[in-house]
């Protein structure tokens, strides 16, 4: 969905492609660290049952790689506009 995504921007304006991959990009970080299932809780972890905090633990995880997702399309967008800038303007031909 993240490539889908890079390709369709590439045809717009760069401007804004740019602006999409930065805040992309910031919010996968945000989201890493603004995990709102985590993993564990130090002072819950020495009683708590580990068959009652394993749905947490695997809430976590799906949070962390969809955080890892935003972070990784964002930085195919920058990546991917900087190779555009270096190769020139997407369907123009030179002879």
């Amino acid at each position: 969905m993240g490539a889908a995504l890079v390709v369709r921007m590439l045809g717009g304006r760069r401007g804004a492609m740019a602006a999409l991959g930065v805040v992309l990009l910031l919010g996968g970080l945000a989201m890493f660290g603004l995990d709102p299932f985590p993993g564990s809780v130090p002072f819950l972890d020495p009683w708590w049952p580990q068959i009652v905090t394993q749905p947490q633990h695997v809430t976590s995880a799906y949070w962390q790689l969809a955080g890892l997702g935003v972070v990784l399309t964002g930085f195919g967008m920058l990546a991917t506009l900087l190779v555009a800038a270096f190769a020139g303007k997407p369907g123009t031909s030179y002879r």
